[in-house]
């Protein structure tokens, strides 16, 4: 018992910089939107220009708003990472750093998208491809490593995969791509004698749906021949890390025990 006070004394500092920060986020976004109350109609005209896939403008109060949001996020995650810098947790520092480095990239970038028209595909798309960076670096420092060692055959690899599949969507989501995809519909619309010429909006949604679907098979099929995921606790490990297990010595009932939880997949 004496030696597991350390470790949970250092899990509650991380969770109380946590709250701590969703408690000043709360704060700073009630105060903000007092302060500029044209902020949610300024969201939801940019909100119907991106459904309607027209260009879009983004105002000096969602700029702000959103450069604010990334200045906190980056202060939260730069505190997080001098947590872990003192207690030797060298991945989830790197990792820390990172994801602040995301913030600042992204705040950035909504600094250049000032009062510039923009095209919904592009900014889409940069803001996807942040987030896939994220996820694939949460992956990396958080999944594949225990402790302070890498373990690429028993760690997990549900967020590496997450984050490729993030980017290749966003390498299939533009604007050039979307129309042949558009066409498409189109097609089979026509194939069918259902018409859909009034409806831009059920156009687009098939559209999203079919390249959802072309980058879920592109990238799902192959993953479930080289990883498995465990219906347990949700971990995704390479299948040469585990070795086949079988119920008699002719090994039938072929399985795998999941490396953390142990139960058969």
């Amino acid at each position: 018992m004496l030696s597991e006070e350390p470790v949970r004394r250092k899990v509650l500092v991380e969770e109380w910089v946590k709250l701590g920060w969703l408690g000043l986020l709360v704060f700073v976004v009630a105060v903000y939107w007092i302060l500029y109350p044209s902020l949610l109609f300024d969201m939801v005209r940019l909100a119907e220009d991106a459904i309607s896939l027209e260009a879009v403008t983004l105002s000096v109060t969602v700029v702000n708003f959103g450069v604010l949001l990334t200045l906190l996020s980056a202060i939260r995650f730069l505190t997080l990472m001098a947590i872990n810098a003192y207690q030797k947790k060298t991945p989830r520092a790197i990792g820390n750093f990172v994801y602040a480095t995301i913030c600042v990239v992204l705040g950035i970038l909504l600094s250049f998208w000032y009062n510039v028209l923009i095209s919904t595909f592009e900014l889409v798309n940069r803001l996807l491809l942040l987030v896939g960076l994220y996820i694939f670096s949460k992956g990396v420092t958080e999944g594949l490593f225990l402790g302070n060692r890498l373990s690429v055959s028993a760690g997990d690899w549900k967020d590496v995969i997450q984050g490729i599949k993030v980017f290749i969507f966003c390498l299939f989501l533009t604007e050039g791509n979307f129309a042949v995809f558009v066409n498409f519909t189109v097609f089979l619309a026509e194939q069918f004698n259902v018409s859909l010429v009034t409806s831009d909006l059920l156009v687009s949604c098939l559209a999203f749906l079919w390249i959802y679907l072309f980058v879920y098979i592109l990238t799902e099929l192959p993953s479930r021949l080289v990883f498995t995921k465990c219906g347990g606790c949700g971990m995704v490990f390479l299948n040469v890390s585990v070795h086949d297990s079988s119920w008699d010595s002719e090994h039938t009932l072929r399985h795998r025990h999941c490396p953390r939880c142990e139960k058969i997949c």
